[in-house]
């Protein structure tokens, strides 16, 4: 063995603590396992004393996130100036334990490069749409919501229910017949209208369209594809409304409306409205071509690649959500919570953006990024009452009072 690492070892086994100051951000490649470097973390991971890193800890790629299997583990980071982009991404954030950013006086001059940011508090805080003493109901926007079918009630209502709990102020909805039924004055503050079907349930495709063009014409914004599903009769519908909507309205498309376009040939050269789409990695892998295991491979690239290519902003979901506008930026959520990886979590989202983007239609990306910080807050709320097993969306959806409660107020 070698003499230098034993006497380490002693040294660790009366050592209150480790201070990780080797690499920080410096980590580009991987750690040769029969380095030095890599004897030494070992004996560190050996001792178990407890360590805090300054920056990142040795081993974690401050771009991807990807933690190295010979890196050191930290009980506490400290990161520099700003957090730390890989951080944030992170498959696994246990590597980094509790985080702390500190203000080390970095001159604003020299950040005027940084395109991608975590979104914080205090960025969500100024995010948020003005709300004017004196403002009314049209003060605040308009929502039509196209979504539902027989077979996916709740999506469509949990869409609403986050609009309505987003501060806008009118939500309109549009559902096919079949669903309408059954749903109609579910959330009592909306307004629902019928979309025409056949007597299979289906969609009558051109005069649905005709309806819901109607209502996009008296609205701010459209949110589409929320439990819609894919049907020939549907897809039709979609593309009918998409080809004939004002080029001014924006759109929020979701779900079912992304898989619809991702068997389109170049749709996103056939819509020229500003839009936000809001894939998971299964559903980006398919507008790009690719498999969702590429997508999480390298989702920062993904995104960024996206928002370019099809020139609208990119919500692509997960843990630390990201956000990419076509320009190049980047937000970063800093919430990570696997109580929201179940059915209807992402309808919810739909439904707040929706809400959120009729206040403030002009500005995409910025609502794009305080709609997934609020519904990750909201979130966490859920979480600390009913765990992360035991709640549900409905949840989320009641704990938005709670965002605008703690940030609005």
């Amino acid at each position: 063995s070698d003499p230098r690492l034993d006497r380490m070892s002693k040294l660790l086994s009366t050592s209150d603590l480790v201070i990780d100051a080797v690499l920080g951000t410096g980590t580009s490649r991987p750690i040769d396992k029969s380095s030095t470097l890599a004897s030494i973390l070992f004996v560190v991971v050996e001792s178990a004393a407890p360590v805090v890193a300054i920056d990142l800890p040795t081993g974690l790629n401050s771009d991807s996130g990807e933690f190295d299997i010979a890196g050191l583990p930290a009980d506490e980071t400290l990161m520099l100036g700003y957090a730390k982009l890989g951080a944030a991404i992170a498959p696994d954030s246990a590597s980094l334990g509790d985080i702390s950013v500190l203000d080390i006086r970095v001159p604003l001059e020299l950040d005027s490069q940084i395109t991608a940011e975590l979104i914080t508090e205090q960025l969500a805080l100024d995010l948020l749409p003005l709300r004017p003493p004196d403002g009314h109901k049209g003060t605040f926007g308009s929502t039509l919501i196209l979504a539902g079918s027989k077979q996916y009630l709740g999506a469509v209502t949990m869409a609403i229910e986050a609009a309505v709990r987003s501060g806008n102020g009118l939500t309109f909805v549009a559902t096919p017949d079949s669903a309408f039924r059954s749903i109609v004055g579910a959330v009592p503050e909306a307004m629902y209208t019928s979309l025409p079907t056949d007597s299979d349930g289906e969609l009558l495709a051109s005069t649905a369209a005709s309806t819901a063009l109607d209502l996009a014409n008296r609205t701010t914004v459209v949110v589409a594809g929320p439990g819609i599903g894919t049907s020939p009769a549907t897809a039709e519908f979609l593309k009918t409304f998409l080809s004939q909507v004002d080029e001014a309205n924006p759109l929020v498309l979701d779900a079912d409306a992304l898989n619809i376009l991702s068997g389109t040939h170049e749709w996103w050269t056939r819509i020229p409205n500003p839009a936000i789409l809001t894939p998971h990695s299964g559903e980006l892998g398919r507008l790009l071509s690719t498999s969702s295991e590429q997508i999480q491979s390298n989702r920062m690239d993904a995104v960024m690649e996206a928002a370019k290519k099809f020139d609208k902003v990119v919500i692509l979901k997960g843990a630390a959500t990201l956000i990419a506008a076509p320009d190049g930026r980047v937000n970063v959520s800093p919430w990570t919570n696997p109580g929201l990886a179940q059915g209807g979590s992402g309808d919810v989202l739909a439904g707040l953006l929706g809400g959120l983007l009729a206040q403030s239609p002009d500005e995409l990306f910025e609502m794009a990024s305080l709609a997934v910080f609020a519904h990750g807050y909201a979130a966490d709320q859920a979480r600390d009452e009913y765990g992360e097993t035991g709640m549900r969306p409905t949840d989320v959806i009641q704990k938005l009072g709670h965002f605008y409660r703690d940030f609005a107020q």
